[in-house]
């Protein structure tokens, strides 16, 4: 079972048919808040809706929850869940923007369909980059990303490869890169009409999906990973990373 939503379902489910146990009503109250929790938590962070109480206040009263959840289930509720790095680790200025950004970065296709070429390479260069510093740093590397660091496409690529990403990837990574790069000058000389752009987001649309499904399987589950981790922390990026 990976999220609470979906054990929650299947707890109703069963309290529907009168098969629920004493420890299954206990962790059905529990859940059904955790889950209230989270889409509250939710709303702030992508919505801009108000919380019923102050932000560090809600933080602590959900990861309160969390933890009392995580001591009836155990971590095995995560599934397949990844612990993922922070996004402080992965060179983020500020949490609380980055995370609300998450959902402008996933609009590439629909930036694709109303002709924002420009836009839609970007978008595409970025969800890249993202999922290249998770594997970085969570093979031991990104020690110099930082809010000022500087790190281009190219050199992330280049520390994908030393840290094993798939040999077939790289090369459609590399492959999009320099499409890229190519047609953004082109398009600066004058070479190009701004609508031959979209020729570089149309070469490979599914590499962004593909490099994250990629990084994910690869990943270690909570359970394979050292038990020293925030659960809270952990929800969070993961949430805000598939949340549409």
């Amino acid at each position: 079972m990976s999220y609470p939503h979906e054990l929650r379902d299947i707890l109703e489910e069963k309290e529907e048919e009168g098969t629920l146990d004493e420890r299954g009503e206990l962790l059905l109250h529990l859940v059904r808040r955790v889950v209230t929790r989270v889409d509250e938590l939710g709303d702030m962070l992508f919505f801009g809706k108000e919380a019923t109480s102050s932000k560090e206040e809600f933080l602590k009263e959900h990861e309160d929850e969390v933890k009392e959840y995580m001591g009836l289930m155990g971590p095995a509720l995560f599934g397949d869940l990844k612990p993922l790095p922070t996004l402080e680790a992965l060179g983020a200025a500020d949490v609380e923007i980055a995370l609300q950004n998450q959902g402008v970065f996933l609009r590439r296709a629909e930036a694709r369909e109303q002709g924002w070429f420009i836009e839609a390479v970007a978008l595409t260069a970025y969800q890249l980059e993202q999922w290249l510093r998770i594997w970085i740093v969570s093979r031991g590397g990104g020690e110099d990303f930082h809010p000022e660091d500087r790190q281009q496409l190219g050199q992330l690529i280049a520390q994908g490869e030393q840290l094993e990403i798939g040999p077939a990837l790289i090369v459609r990574l590399r492959a999009f890169n320099k499409t890229r790069n190519k047609a953004i000058h082109r398009l600066l000389r004058g070479e190009i009409p701004y609508v031959e752009l979209a020729a570089a987001y149309d070469a490979d649309p599914g590499l962004p999906d593909d490099l994250r499904n990629w990084v994910v399987q690869n990943l270690p589950t909570f359970e394979e990973a050292a038990p020293e981790w925030n659960p809270l922390r952990q929800w969070l990026q993961w949430a805000a990373a598939h949340s549409q």
